[in-house]
């Protein structure tokens, strides 16, 4: 299924108070294709609430021309997900990004 996606890059702004505050704006807006995929918990953990839970990695495919890094962040429906990895697939039509969940 094809879906809508944001990519959000991080930037710095001026807080209140004159301190820099990172904060995250949208860049560009793109096609996309999301496949969840579950690695096997014994190799794969994170803390969560003070449990281990399995990491959850999610796979987008982005048009090959998107300008996405390892920095940014992809917003689909109410989903935010960090991008781990970026790499370009041989045929030069899509580039694939793994992302893991955001934390809340």
């Amino acid at each position: 299924m094809i879906d809508s996606v944001a990519i959000k890059r991080p930037t710095t702004t001026k807080s209140d108070t004159g301190g820099n505050k990172p904060t995250y704006s949208t860049v560009a807006t793109t096609i996309c294709r999301k496949l969840d995929m579950v690695m096997h918990p014994k190799f794969a953990m994170q803390m969560l609430a003070d449990q281990l839970e399995p990491v959850k990695t999610t796979e987008f495919l982005l048009p090959y021309a998107t300008d996405v890094r390892t920095d940014d962040q992809l917003v689909i429906g109410e989903g935010i997900f960090e991008v781990v990895s970026v790499e370009s697939r041989s045929t030069l039509v899509q580039k694939r990004c793994l992302t893991m969940k955001a934390p809340a």
